[in-house]
């Protein structure tokens, strides 16, 4: 029995010396030699995990985006898809048409509304013994109409010459529609102040019944026109298409999660980073950073800090799956990359920020090579 006990208290010893080394060499990890935690963030890419070395301050994963991040863009109205006009990797300009929806009715809308206007007018005009301020303010909102009229109908020329050249059916001429548009806008905008600015300052009388009407039908077309626009998913600004989602014979909701086309602008790329809320003091607008990425080994890009975000998120970024940390809050860091790049849109990389000492040290060598 003697013996057994001294077996039995020998190996109890070399537990207790093994759970020690354990737990002294986690302890050496996590913590650093003045007993306090280290605040480096953990890199979540091959090439991150190159140990940093004093040159930097912080490091942080992100992910590219698009100069501006990504532009979702979903229906105004429900409606079954005709079209699809653009294909992912396009490049589309402003007001672009990219998907039609079904517009058998807002155009027969519009029809009604063109006859009951025509009728009306005829009607009004025939009206014998007009004053003349009357008569000057029945021809300002005729201006302002037929400005109205005259922007749809070049709107429409618009569409045909984008949907005809997406579709090579012909090769108008885009850039002269796109002109006309813009006058037409100009124009509406001029003629609605002229009749504003003309009924503040004259005194006029109520108008008959028969203006009445004529203004309530016009008004009546303008709906229909633009329940026939909203038919039209156009893009909201110039740029290059990411994502198309939408399919031909669909149904398109007007919902945030039912997109039908994400854009982007590809002419620069940023870096959205997630910055561990330790190294929050570490960082600042206007400071450098150095991009690695795993599609580019040994490849380093440069960037500068755009803009820091005023109020820390739960991270994007981590590990995924079950035992992805839903705990952890960090602080969004967007990083402008330098110049032409070779990295894509969606891909992860990891951002290193520079420290105050790296660029005093960088600084003075250049100024000592000029010299």
């Amino acid at each position: 029995m003697h013996k057994w006990d001294t077996v039995a208290s020998l190996a109890a010893f070399a537990i207790a010396i093994g759970l020690g080394a354990i737990g002294f060499a986690v302890y050496d990890v996590c913590c650093s030699g003045d007993g306090t935690t280290t605040s480096k963030p953990v890199v979540r890419t091959e090439a991150g995990k190159k140990k940093a070395t004093g040159q930097w301050s912080a490091s942080a994963p992100g992910r590219v985006e698009p100069k501006f991040g990504e532009v979702k863009v979903t229906a105004t109205v429900p409606g079954r898809i005709v079209n699809v006009l653009a294909r992912t990797g396009d490049k589309v300009s402003a007001g672009d048409v990219l998907i039609l929806l079904d517009d058998r009715e807002p155009r027969a809308r519009i029809r009604a509304a063109e006859t009951l206007v025509r009728m009306l007018k005829k009607a009004r005009d025939s009206e014998p013994q007009v004053a003349r301020d009357v008569k000057d303010r029945r021809e300002q909102q005729d201006r302002l109409f037929d400005a109205e009229r005259s922007l749809f109908r070049a709107r429409e020329r618009l569409d045909k010459a984008v949907i005809d050249r997406r579709e090579g059916r012909g090769s108008g001429d885009i850039a002269r529609a796109r002109d006309d548009v813009a006058d037409g806008e100009r124009r509406v905008v001029s003629e609605r102040a002229a009749l504003k600015k003309f009924e503040d300052d004259t005194g006029l009388p109520a108008p008959s019944k028969l203006e009445s009407d004529l203004v309530t039908a016009r008004a009546q077309l303008s709906l229909a026109e633009t329940a026939f626009d909203h038919t039209r998913v156009r893009a909201p600004n110039d740029g290059t298409v990411l994502r198309m989602i939408a399919r031909k014979g669909e149904t398109a909701v007007p919902s945030p999660e039912n997109l039908l086309v994400i854009l982007g602008d590809l002419t620069g790329l940023r870096i959205r980073a997630e910055l561990d809320e330790r190294d929050i003091k570490k960082v600042r607008v206007g400071q450098r950073t150095m991009i690695r990425a795993d599609a580019f080994p040994g490849r380093e890009f440069e960037g500068r800090v755009a803009r820091v975000a005023p109020a820390l998120l739960p991270a994007q970024l981590g590990a995924k799956g079950p035992r992805r940390p839903t705990d952890v809050d960090v602080l969004e860091i967007f990083v402008d990359v330098t110049g032409q790049s070779e990295l894509r849109a969606g891909m992860r990389v990891d951002v290193f920020f520079r420290s105050d000492a790296t660029v005093g040290t960088e600084q003075s060598k250049r100024k000592t090579a000029s010299n």
